[in-house]
């Protein structure tokens, strides 16, 4: 082998790692509020237990209250997860220095 062989420049690939942990919020969020949602509602029966003689309206307000965080959880999830779905028409449009997973993968 001549000196020349070895001399050979390489291409070093970056990987985007943002890219990759972007899709996992809005998987995760959700689950989160969920869990936070069903330990309110926990909270709930609690309080129809001590409390037999509650109405309608202070079970379903009881109810209610405990799924604001399940609801704001999934379109938190929902607004990642569709920003992280519209992010290859962005990429379309500059030139890209990373390598990147493919966005079907999400």
């Amino acid at each position: 082998m001549t000196p020349e062989n070895f001399a050979q420049p390489t291409l070093v690939s970056r990987v985007s790692i943002l890219a990759r942990l972007v899709p996992a919020p809005s998987c995760a969020i959700p689950m989160l509020g969920g869990a936070v949602s069903a330990l309110m509602f926990f909270g709930v029966l609690r309080a129809m237990r001590s409390a037999e003689c509650a109405g309608v309206a202070a079970v379903a307000g009881g109810m209610a209250e405990a799924n604001i965080a399940a609801i704001v959880a999934l379109y938190l999830g929902a607004f990642i997860g569709s920003s992280a779905s519209s992010l290859p028409s962005f990429e379309c449009l500059c030139r890209r220095s990373q390598l990147r997973p493919p966005h079907g993968s999400f």
